[in-house]
């Protein structure tokens, strides 16, 4: 697939894919649903105890649950000569020359540790996660691991090829 798209420099490249994995299910609802409580919390006691301030709360809680059910996303762009990866407060660009191997794995969608939100440390590198059922998992020249989950296998191997081969097998990264 290919489609053109403006960088940040404003630079026309062709992007030849994209996968944009977005927030699903129990992952969007499970968020926003306690944050919808938050803010008829704070609503609450900004009437009741005439403190106007915890409107704000109210106001911040509705436009986190917001972003999060609407907007929040991870990115992964192959384009020019570059993979541009992006997610909640975080960016890198990595250039293709520098991907050292490329793997497909099978993945549960779940992050491991402690923090679940959706890019995390893990030992060795990153994860951009907003649940799927495969990963594309690729090296830098330096040995750091990027793995980005897909809803499936298929956008999986179709973002690899773009990124150039698909070599099968390993465990997922963070387990």
């Amino acid at each position: 697939m290919t489609a053109s798209i403006r960088d940040g420099r404003g630079t026309a490249a062709v992007a030849r894919a994209r996968a944009v994995a977005r927030p699903r299910g129990i992952a969007r609802w499970g968020a926003v649903v306690p944050l919808a409580i938050l803010a008829a919390v704070c609503t609450g006691i900004a009437l009741g105890a005439r403190l106007p301030w915890f409107f704000a709360g109210a106001a911040a809680s509705l436009l986190f649950a917001l972003w999060w059910a609407c907007l929040a996303s991870n990115r992964c762009e192959v384009a020019g000569d570059e993979v541009r990866l992006s997610g909640p407060l975080w960016r890198r660009r990595i250039p293709l020359d520098a991907i050292r191997s490329i793997q497909v794995v099978a993945d549960d969608g779940l992050n491991h540790g402690l923090l679940n939100w959706p890019v995390v440390s893990v030992p060795g590198g990153v994860r951009l996660n907003m649940g799927g059922r495969a990963a594309v998992r690729f090296l830098d020249r330096r040995g750091r691991r990027v793995e980005f989950v897909t809803a499936d296998r298929a956008a999986a191997e179709r973002l690899a090829a773009a990124l150039g081969r698909d070599d099968a097998g390993a465990e997922p990264l963070g387990r």
